[in-house]
């Protein structure tokens, strides 16, 4: 046989192989999911991260025709659920539930364990996560120009108190600060709701809280808003106007979020239907009333790739502004 037909065998048999693996392949992933899920949360239960982990499970359970179970993995800034999942095995079967602290965290923190952008497949970015400048219902302030003219006119700093040193308001608390000219000192709380209790009885004179701790409050005329961190009028609290509106400054072009992510290296395909899945999701009006009028959340539903632009083009802007304003672990 001439040598130019067994090379021809040989490239037949190999071309064969690889339609055979690939279709194997394809066979494969169009049976996901075939078991079930685990949505891992990095939240204890009960909080607003839980429940809308739960709320977007059972949603995912329709769609996907297959049970998603969440579990709650607490502890370390969000760090302990985010390594176990950078860790998993890369198979569509578990996925993580994540804010804005996925970023913040590994930013502040030494050896997370696992690299925000590197280690995860984006999924979709279910929502914003924005935040809320907040002051006393009692304060001598009501509104932002008030409170900056209030803030630079006092010798010393105004108390800022915020749900742990790192978080996401932290690092929104020192830009804007930046951005207007004022001093902020900042106080340390373990959780939003004893840090509500001090600015309340006023203790402390800001803070900055998410739309769901800040409504109910604020109609009982407790608390009152400034400012919100978002670019756009947030639908949760649409009365208060937002930095862009006020002329303040923002410290890179950063996003926050509640969104979904997978371990690196999970298949495109496989990520895919995740994503149309839950893009799907957020598209119902019923799911998109719950996300403004429960969670206090502007719905999105974003694609993967748009999810994963977002990772890679904030994370310099985190690292940029941990190094500028000095934000260091407790």
């Amino acid at each position: 046989m001439s040598k130019s037909r067994v090379a021809s065998r040989l490239s037949l048999r190999k071309g064969l192989l690889a339609l055979a693996l690939t279709t194997a392949s394809l066979s494969v992933h169009a049976a996901y999911p075939d078991r079930p899920i685990s949505l891992i949360v990095p939240a204890t239960p009960g909080g607003l991260t839980d429940t809308i982990a739960r709320y977007i499970a059972d949603e995912l359970r329709g769609e996907l025709q297959q049970q998603v179970i969440v579990e709650n993995q607490p502890g370390a800034a969000g760090m302990i659920a985010t390594r176990n999942v950078a860790r998993a095995k890369p198979d569509g079967y578990t996925i993580l539930l994540t804010y804005t602290a996925h970023m913040t965290a590994p930013v502040v923190y030494k050896d997370p364990g696992y690299h925000p952008v590197e280690d995860f497949a984006a999924i979709s970015r279910l929502s914003d996560s924005v935040g809320i400048i907040v002051t006393g219902g009692n304060a001598p302030y009501k509104t932002w120009a008030e409170f900056e003219a209030y803030a630079k006119a006092k010798p010393h700093a105004v108390s800022y108190a915020i749900a742990g040193v790192g978080s996401s308001p932290h690092f929104w608390g020192m830009g804007i600060a930046d951005g207007a000219g004022i001093n902020l000192e900042v106080i340390p709380y373990r959780g939003e709701a004893p840090l509500m209790t001090d600015l309340i009885s006023g203790v402390v004179e800001t803070a900055m809280v998410s739309p769901t701790i800040f409504k109910p409050l604020a109609s009982d005329g407790k608390v009152r808003g400034l400012v919100v961190t978002s670019s756009e009028r947030s639908p949760a609290v649409p009365d208060i106007p937002t930095m862009d509106e006020l002329g303040l400054k923002r410290f890179g072009n950063i996003s926050t979020f509640i969104g979904v992510l997978a371990p690196a290296g999970t298949p495109p395909e496989v990520v895919e239907h995740l994503s149309s899945s839950l893009q799907k999701i957020m598209k119902k009006p019923a799911v998109q009333e719950r996300f403004i009028e429960s969670f206090g959340l502007s719905p999105i539903g974003s694609t993967a790739q748009e999810f994963s632009d977002i990772l890679k083009n904030d994370y310099p802007e985190w690292v940029a502004a941990r190094d500028k304003y000095n934000i260091k672990p407790e």
